[in-house]
């Protein structure tokens, strides 16, 4: 389902990004996230839902996307393994791990060496995304957790 998406500056920084039209596929099951997503970075990208690595699996084998957000933290798998699931799909499209567990993503880097970003979901940076989806999913989006 999606909700009207409205970006708030995040700071007065850079020249704000311009849509770019490219449609994402977002694994993440808690619906709070998912409106923190949509809120922040739907106006620039249109953003398909699914809850698990399975569903994620059927939509990428039937639809085109321009990249792929996921969380580590799914409820038809452990985090170990979405990781694999995760390498087997970020060697299809640009991929971005998104994590409330600092641990987990911190060397994320080393486990999935095809992996364009990981981020904290505490400290969730939009200008971040918005700039990876703005590049064509060609930038590297890592920000790691300070704990």
């Amino acid at each position: 389902m999606r909700y009207p998406s409205t970006i708030v500056s995040d700071n007065p920084g850079p020249a704000p990004v311009e849509p770019s039209g490219q449609a994402i596929l977002m694994i993440e099951d808690d619906y709070l996230w998912r409106r923190v997503f949509d809120r922040k970075i739907g106006e620039f990208a249109e953003i398909s839902w699914v809850s698990t690595i399975r569903d994620a699996g059927y939509e990428l084998d039937n639809y085109a996307y321009g990249g792929l957000i996921a969380d580590l933290g799914l409820p038809d798998s452990t985090p170990d393994q979405t990781i694999s699931s995760l390498d087997r799909l970020s060697r299809r499209l640009p991929t971005i791990v998104v994590s409330g567990n600092a641990e987990a993503i911190d060397h994320i880097e080393e486990r999935l060496p095809g992996l364009r970003g990981a981020i904290f979901k505490p400290d969730f940076d939009a200008p971040l995304i918005r700039r990876w989806i703005a590049s064509g999913f060609s930038r590297i989006a890592f920000q790691t957790s300070n704990a």
